[in-house]
């Protein structure tokens, strides 16, 4: 079951963070184009209880696949294609461009013009690497 809920990107952040303390049946968590997306798998009692508490609208799962192809339009956007490993729970970082939060905040896939030392070094400060 996949849902969209249009939120902030902090957020989303914020969130993320509350629900990964909990046992919900989460399998897929994106932030991408203004909205937070949700994948849940498990059983279906789990499925039905996380959908309520979770909320948004229910949407087509082939947004997980293009996701995982880079198939969405994020990925055809100009600048340099950087992949970036962070805390997930750390905050957006201070970049131009564009951004797209995966695996529930520990993957950034960021497209911008920035420097390469600038993008390692903001990278290294929220601990994570580029």
């Amino acid at each position: 079951l996949s849902l969209r809920r249009e939120i902030s990107l902090q957020e989303a952040i914020n969130e993320i963070a509350q629900w990964q303390l909990q046992p919900l049946p989460i399998s897929g968590l994106c932030y991408f184009d203004n909205a937070l997306w949700i994948r849940l798998e498990g059983g279906e009692g789990s499925v039905k209880a996380a959908r309520e508490l979770l909320g948004g609208e229910e949407v087509a799962g082939q947004f997980w696949q293009q996701l995982r192809e880079q198939q969405l339009p994020f990925f055809s956007l100009p600048g340099t294609l950087w992949r970036i490993s962070l805390p997930s729970d750390a905050p957006m970082m201070d970049l131009p461009g564009e951004q797209l939060i995966d695996w529930g905040g520990a993957l950034r896939w960021l497209k911008s013009t920035a420097e390469d030392n600038q993008i390692h070094r903001i990278a290294r400060n929220a601990g994570g690497h580029a």
